[in-house]
């Protein structure tokens, strides 16, 4: 009997074993942190797990987060309802996330920690991390498919290269495309995590890594999209974020991870990994097309109206255009985006631009073009994807007048200049040329070295005159002026992110004649 008893216990508890490891169920997610000061940071970790039985077990309203400083600490889910699940059922105070549909639920899991400060050199960062078990089955370039007990690990890097008043605080980019995608056989796929950079001035860099296990330790027998096409292309700007995999040769369920990086002024401050999922079917069914829309600038102050056009290729399906992007996000005056469905769908993006959104960093928007496709009950949609990058410039200095003088050039421009105001605003310079020179700059024109002038001020000044007496009898000049801005860090000794102005229209100046001089022989 007791050897009866023994054989039932081992065998309920392979049973459970077997039953736990089909339940794993990870797809996606990443880390992102926001600094609050004083070393005090919030990280929001962000999952998205397959939801169907017997997945659905695997659910949890918790997880544990290792804090890089020996801290480790329990992190609660925020979204969703609370009404129970399978492996909880029944409110327990504890939200249990959003089913988003095709399988697919999210979790969002926040939690703030306070550090005791600054890690000591050399070693001068934490390592945010969370791991749990497991990845969904059937990944089929991890583990050749096996990827049902492969740990799920993603993790960020905060760094401190100087104390927070020289580099200024520094949160993590928030990444507002969501990490799961369809592909189609044999069709170019589209995709861009579009991230946005809360901390304007700083750049990003994107990178393709292999998804990880644990931290430095990459998924076992782990193949990137081009391994397993090896005639085709998998590419990834990293600039733009921008993924494109020309063409999927099989089906099935692939995940890839992106390290993107984050700088300032040259300085990197901080990394984080999203781990994300394509899904490729073999669909009767081929992505729409958005038209072509150009990369394009704007001088603040000015409207930025562009029109948008996506059109399916199967007359039946009904295509919907969406917008996210940097622009979207500004506090004052954010830019808007209409559509209306169809096909073509048409859209229009209108931003109505100010002084506060100048920047030296291009702002990014992704417009999205999806159709509505469906294999049964089940919504199988492709896509394409357009990255526009917007740069919004300074206005042009106006109202500039010049007296002449037998030794000198008194030089006076409108007061107030329009962006003065804007706390990035760092002064006018001027420029002067020899010789008459009547161009019309170009609208996004903002370099004055590559017309032939050169810049007579050492130092940005902040006054709205200035006077030249480095001038010589009967020569001509033409001057122009300029205004800079950019971003500075607490201490007021760190600048970044530098942009310059349109040039001021001309000003043609000629020195007077105030003795006899020989004019002709």
């Amino acid at each position: 009997m007791k050897l009866l008893h023994k054989f039932l216990f081992l065998v309920v508890m392979m049973m459970g074993l077997s039953y736990e490891a089909q339940a794993t169920h990870y797809r996606a997610g990443e880390i992102t942190f926001e600094n609050k000061g004083n070393y005090l940071y919030v990280a929001r970790c962000t999952t998205y797990a397959k939801w169907s039985s017997p997945s659905d077990l695997a659910d949890k309203d918790t997880l544990t987060i290792d804090w890089g400083d020996g801290s480790i600490a329990t992190i609660y889910r925020v979204n969703g309802p609370d009404v129970g699940f399978p492996a909880a059922p029944g409110p327990n105070g504890i939200p249990d996330g959003e089913l988003l549909g095709n399988d697919i639920k999210m979790n969002i899991y926040v939690q703030e920690h306070q550090y005791a400060g600054a890690p000591p050199p050399p070693n001068r960062f934490y390592i945010v991390s969370v791991m749990d078990y497991n990845r969904m089955a059937g990944i089929s370039n991890i583990q050749n498919g096996n990827s049902v007990n492969v740990p799920f690990f993603i993790e960020d890097t905060i760094k401190f290269p100087n104390n927070d008043a020289s580099i200024g605080l520094n949160s993590s980019p928030i990444l507002l495309s969501l990490p799961i995608d369809y592909a189609n056989l044999n069709d170019t796929f589209y995709h861009n995590p579009n991230a946005y950079d809360p901390n304007l001035g700083d750049s990003l860099d994107f990178q393709l890594i292999a998804p990880l296990q644990y931290h430095d330790q990459a998924v076992p027998s782990y193949r990137y999209p081009d391994v397993v096409c090896p005639d085709r292309t998998f590419t990834l700007n990293n600039r733009t974020g921008e993924i494109i995999w020309a063409t999927p040769c099989s089906t099935g369920i692939y995940n890839i991870a992106i390290l993107i990086r984050d700088f300032r002024n040259g300085v990197n401050l901080s990394t984080m990994i999203r781990d994300m999922q394509i899904i490729v079917n073999a669909e009767p069914n081929d992505p729409p097309q958005i038209a072509e829309v150009r990369d394009t600038c704007i001088r603040a102050g000015d409207v930025l109206i562009v029109p948008v056009r996506a059109t399916d290729p199967q007359a039946g399906q009904t295509v919907t255009l969406t917008a996210t992007g940097g622009p979207f996000q500004q506090v004052n005056s954010p830019a808007t985006f209409t559509s209306t469905p169809g096909n073509p769908a048409t859209g229009t993006f209108n931003w109505n631009t100010i002084c506060e959104h100048i920047l030296g960093q291009d702002y990014q928007v992704v417009f999205k073009a999806q159709d509505n496709y469906q294999f049964g009950v089940t919504n199988v949609p492709l896509v394409d994807l357009e990255t526009w990058q917007i740069k919004v410039i300074p206005p042009p200095v106006e109202g500039l007048t010049a007296t002449a003088t037998p030794s000198s050039v008194v030089l006076n421009w409108q007061n107030p200049y329009s962006c003065a105001s804007f706390a990035d605003f760092r002064g006018f310079s001027v420029w002067r040329k020899v010789g008459c020179d009547s161009f019309v700059p170009n609208y996004c024109e903002n370099d004055l070295s590559l017309r032939g002038y050169t810049k007579i001020t050492t130092d940005n000044i902040f006054t709205y005159t200035y006077t030249d007496i480095t001038t010589l009898v009967g020569q001509q000049y033409s001057y122009r002026i300029m205004a800079h801005f950019s971003k500075v860090t607490p201490n007021g000794l760190f600048f970044y992110s530098p942009i310059a102005s349109v040039p001021s229209d001309e000003i043609c100046v000629a020195m007077p004649i105030s003795v006899p001089v020989m004019l002709n022989v």
